[in-house]
């Protein structure tokens, strides 16, 4: 799915994310069924940061980036 080059409203731009997260999703299956871990892992990760993301803006919270000491 290509993301819109238009400027939508908030909601416009949380049923894309909601709609990209579920594409990973079902491309995580996929890649499981298969076998590919690593790339189910990619996908998995992907839907569920694109889905935190669409909450963030549904919610209208903040983004708080909290940065690990390496």
């Amino acid at each position: 799915m290509e993301q819109p080059k238009n400027i939508g409203t908030r909601k416009d731009l949380v049923l894309y994310r909601l709609q990209t997260a579920k594409e990973d999703l079902k491309s995580a299956r996929i890649l499981l069924e298969a076998e590919e871990y690593r790339g189910a892992n990619n996908r998995s990760y992907y839907a569920v940061f694109r889905n935190r993301v669409k909450n963030i803006l549904h919610f209208k919270k903040k983004i708080v980036i909290i940065n690990p000491v390496i």
